[in-house]
């Protein structure tokens, strides 16, 4: 696997898929998307960027969301 200095790689566990299953039911979130979001939130993530604009539902809980969208045109 390749070195990044800046991030962390987390593994899905019990504790990120039970706050993917909160995740979806709050925000309607597909599941894959939620499994994101969770790990974000689970690691203590403070940003997360995508490309899905649906992520944003998940700034309520703490997370900065920047859509690559927003930034290029």
């Amino acid at each position: 696997m390749r070195k990044i200095p800046w991030a962390e790689w987390l593994a899905l566990d019990e504790a990120i898929a039970r706050e993917a299953a909160r995740i979806r039911g709050v925000y309607g979130l597909r599941t894959p998307d939620a499994i994101i979001a969770a790990t974000a939130v689970v690691g203590g993530a403070t940003a997360l960027v995508t490309n899905d604009r649906e992520m944003r539902k998940v700034e309520g809980e703490g997370i900065k969301v920047f859509v690559l969208e927003d930034f290029v045109r």
